[in-house]
């Protein structure tokens, strides 16, 4: 008898102790999921080759009813090269926008223009001529630490602002001098060679986290803004894939050159626009790719008239190689 009643105690007592081991504790680490720090580099003296894509589709729709459609695409091949350490959080870049190649299609209308093509000519049309104003400029784009371009400059890009100062300062074409002007602004460059739109968060941050950031984008040559929140959205083999969806796009004040509107500078009556923007980091820190996709739609007035524009944007930035130099 005493043999059994012993037997049940030292049973009860091995089941408290395996119940006691399998019950979670106040004292046991919560798990923590992993987190990273996507970072944008630009080590020394390594040339960054990208080419930039802009392929723009817009329907203008006017005030009877009637609708015109057209199709640009415009290609960019541009480096980039940090010659020189940061200083105070400031980044500055070697930039050099080296050729460029236009196509507009408007019902059965194309046109080509190539700057490696001799035969392709000179550049009289409006719109042709504002997206190769930056084209064969080499300057200096300095970053503040809030990623907005704080100033260009170098001896070439002095050279140009003086000559725009000298010679267009008399000029009565307000457009001409809005080609030659808004075309070289920061937001332009900005627009074309500032490959990351987006703020980075300062701290690592785990997979779907999000945090906020200004945006600003250009879309059929008009400057558009919103807040938007990037989250990352995968890791893979050391890449890091952020995506920001834009639920609010406005276009910024001001008067801006329309294909197809000759000879005038119109303001915006109203806009709304969303999209995406996804950045692709290497394991190293460079942007391999930059993808933005937006769907916007303007009213704007012509004389009397409201016109209206549905436009579809898609934008692809590609790093094509990265050379020491």
């Amino acid at each position: 008898m005493r043999t059994k009643n012993l037997l049940i105690i030292i049973l009860m007592i091995s089941s408290i102790q395996i119940f006691a081991q399998n019950t979670p504790t106040g004292d046991e680490s919560v798990y923590e999921p992993v987190k990273y720090l996507p970072i944008h580099k630009f080590p020394l003296s390594i040339l960054h080759v990208y080419r930039y894509t802009d392929t723009t589709e817009v329907t203008k729709t006017f005030p009877d009813s009637t609708k015109t459609h057209y199709k640009r695409v415009v290609t960019d091949f541009f480096t980039l090269k940090r010659t020189k350490p940061d200083k105070d959080g400031f980044i500055t870049l070697e930039v050099s926008l080296d050729s460029m190649r236009y196509y507009l299609k408007e019902g059965k209308a194309e046109i080509y223009w190539d700057s490696q093509d001799d035969a392709s000519g000179g550049f009289n049309m409006q719109d042709l001529k504002y997206a190769c104003v930056p084209l064969g400029h080499f300057f200096d784009m300095t970053l503040s630490p809030y990623d907005d371009i704080a100033k260009i400059s170098g001896v070439n890009a002095e050279w140009y602002f003086n000559y725009l100062k000298t010679n267009l300062s008399k000029l009565s074409d307000t457009v001409e001098k809005f080609i030659w002007y808004d075309g070289f602004s920061n937001k332009r460059i900005a627009q074309i060679h500032k490959v990351k739109k987006i703020l980075l968060p300062n701290e690592k941050i785990a997979i779907d986290s999000i945090w906020t950031s200004p945006f600003e984008i250009q879309i059929d040559n008009v400057n558009f803004a919103d807040t938007v929140k990037p989250k990352i959205t995968k890791v893979e083999n050391g890449q890091i894939f952020v995506e920001a969806e834009i639920n609010n796009l406005k276009a910024l004040p001001g008067k801006y050159l329309f294909y197809g509107i000759k000879d005038m500078l119109l303001p915006i009556k109203s806009s709304k626009g969303v999209g995406k923007y996804r950045i692709e980091f290497s394991p190293r820190g460079a942007i391999e790719k930059a993808i933005g996709e937006f769907l916007v739609q303007l009213k704007i007035p012509v004389h009397k008239d409201i016109f209206k524009l549905d436009i579809k944007s898609t934008m692809y930035w590609t790093l094509l190689g990265m050379y020491r130099e």
